[in-house]
């Protein structure tokens, strides 16, 4: 579950950092910002998916469109993750409760080219006060191992192998590609599915709503245009 969304000079939010509970409305005038925030996860899916070249041209003509004014040569967003407690459980020597993900994408200054220009990925403990400890960051075109362990002092990540020890800019995230090639840490497998996958955006059409649901769309899954909420309500009192 996601509990913080961060964003620095991303579209209309110049910095913003919201703590996300379960359940959460949002409310304010037209163009403050509700949809950006929650765009957030659909921009960094589609990073996932598709590569940053072809997510940012998707939600606009440069990274500079997606900036604060269009002004900015750089944008970052963050998420906070809750973990599963079925996968924590795990865990004999440490408890880590979350996931932060942090990526940064701009013009390089000298080729003007696009390129991811930082990554991080690290884990919160369960302790109090919580602590953090870092798995992975990108910078400065290398991708270094800051978990303190098996270091090789090259700037890589030890453990990797050579086709995944990309530099920034590779086109898609550096998470993208341990997930799909690599034996990932189970907490990076889980967040990458997550961000990928398991992310929807959720639009109700009032016209489809006032309609019957058809059989066909009686289903264990949720349809975006809530076209099969009665069958969902049916199969939830069910049991």
């Amino acid at each position: 579950m996601v509990t913080r969304i961060e964003a620095l000079n991303y579209r209309c939010l110049k910095h913003i950092a919201v703590d996300v509970p379960q359940f959460a409305i949002l409310i304010g005038p037209n163009a403050s910002g509700k949809s950006t925030l929650f765009d957030v996860l659909l921009f960094i899916k589609d990073m996932l998916n598709e590569g940053l070249e072809q997510a940012v041209l998707k939600w606009g003509r440069s990274v500079e469109d997606l900036t604060w004014l269009g002004k900015q040569s750089s944008l970052t967003l963050s998420l906070v993750l809750e973990l599963p407690e079925s996968l924590r459980s795990d865990d004999i020597n440490e408890r880590w409760s979350h996931i932060r993900y942090e990526i940064e994408i701009g013009t390089d200054s000298s080729s003007k080219g696009l390129n991811i220009q930082s990554e991080n990925f690290a884990f919160q403990s369960t302790e109090d006060p919580p602590r953090w400890k870092g798995v992975f960051a990108q910078g400065n075109g290398t991708l270094i191992d800051i978990m303190g362990v098996g270091s090789s002092g090259s700037g890589r990540v030890t453990g990797v192998p050579p086709a995944f020890q990309l530099p920034l800019g590779a086109g898609f995230p550096f998470l993208a590609h341990v997930a799909r090639f690599g034996r990932p840490h189970r907490y990076i497998g889980w967040t990458a599915k997550f961000l990928s996958e398991d992310v929807h955006l959720v639009v109700l059409s009032t016209t489809v709503l006032r309609r019957p649901s058809p059989a066909l769309y009686a289903a264990t899954s949720f349809r975006p245009d809530g076209s099969n909420i009665p069958h969902l309500i049916e199969t939830l009192k069910k049991g």
